[in-house]
């Protein structure tokens, strides 16, 4: 009986040293995850690590945009299917590029220059985003 509870804890070291052996590996996926681990961090992140990083160039407005709707294409679109934003405003990218524009000249609009912002649905922005409050009776 003690020979064959020998072998077996002998076995299941074996596998289990096999198995971290393996997982340490280096494959072409764990390499696609480490060049996705360095895209922009934007998780948490305070307005003042945005103002910085634009002012020291470590990333423009457009990067933080697009590090923004590629976590709501993650999150609502992806993965557990939230639908936390129901539209995202179809010229964000461009108006990024505009507001990149006017940093490199030297002008700010304030201290939320490219600070990115959600807003709910019952504020009128002016722009090509509906103003419904979630309501399907006022959605066209």
């Amino acid at each position: 009986m003690k020979t064959n509870f020998r072998k077996l804890l002998t076995s299941a070291v074996f596998l289990l040293v096999i198995t971290i052996f393996i997982s340490c590996q280096k494959t072409p996926e764990k390499e696609q995850n480490a060049k996705n681990e360095t895209k922009l961090d934007i998780i948490e992140k305070d307005i003042f690590y945005f103002q910085e990083g634009y002012k020291n160039g470590i990333f423009t407005i457009k990067e933080v945009v697009q590090a923004y709707l590629d976590r709501i294409e993650e999150i609502d679109k992806n993965g557990p299917k939230l639908n936390s934003i129901i539209i995202v405003n179809p010229d964000a990218i461009k108006i990024a590029e505009e507001l990149d524009a006017e940093l490199k000249a030297g002008k700010s609009r304030g201290p939320l220059h490219g600070i990115v912002v959600i807003l709910k649905d019952n504020i009128d922005t002016h722009d090509k985003m509906p103003t419904t409050a979630g309501s399907f009776a006022l959605k066209n």
